[in-house]
């Protein structure tokens, strides 16, 4: 998750870890990420102890970014949350980039996650 300040400094929350860069890029912040953090990207609530807002496990929402190469997809909603497939495996990851759910991918998850593209 990235949040671009008018003044060029950005803000990114990755693998839990909360980083403020310069308008040049140069990291001047590395810690943590706390609640309050994950409320500037509007995540506060449930996301943070790892369930989604509305209490469901499972990935939706609005696509905030979709890649895919090949057989291969990976799409992360607009409040953190991040389902992939990759290597015939499927993993739902949570706002603050934990695993959920890792498991052999299903035909149901293909068509969910592909059927974003069209």
């Amino acid at each position: 998750m990235q949040l671009r300040l008018s003044d060029g400094t950005k803000i990114e929350i990755e693998n839990g870890i909360f980083e403020r860069k310069d308008a040049t890029g140069r990291t001047i912040e590395e810690r943590p990420a706390t609640a309050a953090d994950l409320a500037l990207f509007g995540l506060a609530g449930g996301s943070v102890d790892g369930e989604r807002p509305h209490g469901t496990r499972d990935g939706g929402g609005i696509v905030a970014k979709l890649e895919v190469s090949g057989g291969n997809i990976e799409i992360t909603y607009t409040d953190g949350w991040k389902e992939e497939i990759e290597g015939g495996r499927y993993e739902l990851k949570d706002a603050l980039n934990r695993t959920v759910v890792e498991r052999p991918v299903r035909p149901a998850d293909r068509d969910r996650l592909f059927g974003a593209v069209r």
